[in-house]
């Protein structure tokens, strides 16, 4: 039998994404297709990364789900409706990652204090494994504190919009989408 061993030196960059307000506007609880709006200022960026053949990962935190707005099902057709009209745009999603659960507002088993909901890194680790991740090599993009995830080596950039974003860590880049494509340009 022959056994390979990889270091995760030699692994590829990635960017990792959140969902709601950097991808799609964040309405609240986006469970349904004729929810989705596409935010026109991240099209450049995702299409300039997809020309790069740099792997888009979507690491999304679902409450709604958890909360019972809508079912796993109704999330993922949501996600299988935004690759389609990404794909059209030419930008290609590598791979979904949802948490479900919810510490004290989940119903049932998804009342769960569980490592994927971010900032806890469950996803990220998960994704580096199944499509060899290199995270210093990466960057995570969200719009919120919870989108920095608990991964020393990733670099996080945050895109002001709806939530506050005071008193974050000072190794977290600021910016709007506008100004993404740029900063995504010298990092990659």
């Amino acid at each position: 039998m022959l056994y390979f061993f990889m270091s995760k030196d030699s692994y590829r960059a990635a960017l990792f994404l959140d969902r709601d307000g950097v991808i799609i506007k964040d309405h609240g609880y986006v469970g349904k297709i004729s929810d989705v709006d596409i935010i026109e200022e991240i099209i450049p960026t995702l299409q300039w990364i997809t020309a790069q053949n740099i792997p888009i990962v979507v690491l999304t935190n679902q409450s709604g789900v958890a909360r019972g707005y809508y079912s796993l099902a109704e999330c993922d057709l949501v996600h299988q409706h935004i690759t389609k009209l990404l794909e059209k745009r030419d930008i290609s999603i590598k791979q979904w990652f949802i948490c479900p659960h919810h510490a004290t507002a989940g119903v049932g088993e998804l009342k769960v204090d569980c490592q994927c909901r971010k900032p806890h890194a469950g996803m990220a680790l998960l994704a580096q494994e199944e499509l060899q991740i290199n995270f210093s090599k990466s960057l995570m993009i969200g719009d919120k504190k919870s989108d920095i995830l608990e991964i020393k080596e990733l670099k996080t950039v945050l895109l002001q919009g709806h939530y506050s974003l005071d008193n974050i860590p000072s190794n977290v880049t600021l910016t709007t989408h506008k100004k993404l494509l740029p900063l995504l340009q010298r990092f990659f």
